[in-house]
């Protein structure tokens, strides 16, 4: 074999090692994200099942104050978790019609034009 082929054999193993990396640390952000979500959801489950009537008006005024914060932050999470869907599927649908594979490919390109 000629030493340039063996130079793009290495190349080619270096990208597919570099894409294999992007992706397990996409994994490990995701899982971290799971395990965040969860954490949330354990700290405030304690508010959504609680039955607790406050014994007067200023109990129920804080009780109604945590429970509205705790509404606006669903609200915030359903708007961002629809948008990182969205965002995921344009992600999947760009590199699904996208003839660049790396920025390699794509400064190739541009200076063959």
């Amino acid at each position: 074999m000629e030493l340039h082929e063996l130079w793009d054999q290495l190349m080619l193993k270096l990208q597919i090692k570099g894409k294999l990396l992007i992706q397990a640390q996409q994994l490990q952000v995701y899982l971290r994200n799971v395990d965040d979500a969860l954490a949330w959801i354990s700290e405030h489950e304690t508010t959504v099942l609680s039955h607790e009537m406050g014994a007067d008006l200023e109990i129920n005024e804080v009780l109604q104050k945590k429970f509205d914060v705790f509404l606006k932050v669903c609200v915030i999470l359903i708007i961002v978790f629809n948008l990182f869907s969205s965002v995921n599927f344009l992600k999947t649908s760009l590199s699904s019609c996208n003839k660049y594979t790396t920025h390699q490919d794509i400064k190739k390109n541009k200076d063959d034009d």
